[in-house]
């Protein structure tokens, strides 16, 4: 099932998590709660493949221990070939 990018935003204001598109309007990212990372490149072109294709064009990073990490902040700024730069931050707290 494709989501779009608004309906993504809407649901990340439930979940804890901020999204952000590239300078160039092709790429987004998403920072998750629990420091897990989603990018999502030339995700308009995604529109009407099958689950398999989304599934495969997005690379999902795990920053950090989800248990004892929370992501706080996340940029998007402009880089040097368009795509831009992405900017992280997130807390470890001990349990």
């Amino acid at each position: 099932m494709f989501f779009d990018l608004a309906h993504y935003m809407i649901l990340s204001k439930h979940i804890n998590s901020l999204v952000h598109v590239s300078p160039c309007g092709s790429h987004f990212v998403a920072l998750l709660d629990g420091a897990r990372m989603l990018i999502v490149p030339h995700f308009r072109t995604l529109a009407g493949q099958s689950e398999e294709v989304i599934y495969n064009a997005i690379l999902d990073v795990q920053l950090s221990s989800p248990y004892s990490t929370r992501s706080v902040y996340l940029a998007y700024e402009e880089g040097d070939g368009g795509e831009g730069r992405v900017g992280v931050v997130t807390v470890r707290f001990h349990v």
